[in-house]
């Protein structure tokens, strides 16, 4: 199957935000790259199979990528969709933290911040 790319994520790779995947390419004042795409829900089928992330939009979470639509208690926009299989070629796997120091952030780093995370989903190539 075609997948839709819908939106556009960046990890960064600065002191400041290193590790965290955003849709913002200057996250933080520092340096990202490109990282992927989210999955358009149209193509996200079948739903079961897929997980919604969000992007802050608030003050406190401006940017940062997340599976939680109130992280950090604050504003989030839906950004699409993640695939729960690696379904097609160049998938790029996403981590989600679960830690005291990275809950609720994405990552493409099994143990982001030297905390913990658990499998999110796969992301579309550049």
């Amino acid at each position: 199957m075609d997948y839709a790319k819908m939106t556009l994520l960046y990890e960064g790779v600065g002191a400041a935000n290193n590790g965290v995947i955003s849709t913002l390419e200057n996250h933080c004042n520092d340096t990202t790259q490109r990282f992927g795409f989210t999955i358009d829900y149209a193509s996200a089928v079948p739903e079961d199979k897929f997980v919604e992330v969000f992007v802050g939009v608030g003050a406190r979470n401006m940017g940062v990528v997340s599976p939680n639509a109130n992280h950090l208690n604050d504003a989030t926009q839906s950004i699409g969709m993640l695939s729960l299989e690696p379904a097609f070629t160049g998938a790029r796997k996403l981590y989600v933290g679960i830690g005291q120091k990275n809950n609720g952030v994405v990552t493409p780093n099994e143990m982001h911040l030297d905390d913990t995370t658990k499998f999110l989903g796969y992301a579309l190539p550049v």
